[in-house]
């Protein structure tokens, strides 16, 4: 599929107005003791931690692709794990306390957002928050922690 740069930079927009101003630049998995493993995969855009300084977006990516499919490999999974692996992001990366107050923060909180995803087809919602190949977004660079889209938006 081949877009015009007018047409790229449409989708962009459109991305940026719907609040998801982050981009997966690489494939990063989802690991379910039971259910097994599942990609989520390049090119998927999400918001980052919600009203909190991302300090670990491999975590709140994970978490918003979790809440947003509410399954792994097809399998559904629960709200509590899907916030019990976003803190075990914060805390694998020594950020212990932080993790278990974001924790109890998205269990007093997280069930809108849950409730809101369950209501939507979590395949289409995973599709629609992923940009389409021909959309090249630039990074600051291509190591394996997520990059923060260097288009997003005028903010730095």
């Amino acid at each position: 599929m081949s877009i015009t740069q007018d047409q790229a930079e449409q989708v962009k927009r459109e991305f940026l107005r719907r609040g998801l101003d982050h981009v997966l630049p690489v494939g990063l998995p989802i690991v379910h003791p039971v259910h097994g493993c599942e990609w989520v995969m390049p090119g998927y855009c999400f918001d980052g931690d919600s009203g909190v300084p991302d300090w670990c977006l491999e975590a709140s990516c994970e978490h918003d692709h979790n809440y947003q499919s509410g399954t792994v490999n097809g399998l559904d999974i629960t709200r509590k794990w899907a916030d019990g692996r976003y803190r075990s992001g914060y805390v694998n990366r020594g950020m212990r306390i932080l993790g278990h107050i974001r924790y109890v923060g998205l269990r007093l909180l997280g069930w809108r957002a849950w409730n809101r995803y369950r209501k939507l087809d979590g395949a289409d919602t995973i599709r629609k928050n992923t940009l389409p190949d021909a959309v090249n977004w630039s990074f600051p660079n291509r190591s394996w922690m997520l990059c923060h889209a260097i288009y997003n938006g005028g903010r730095e």
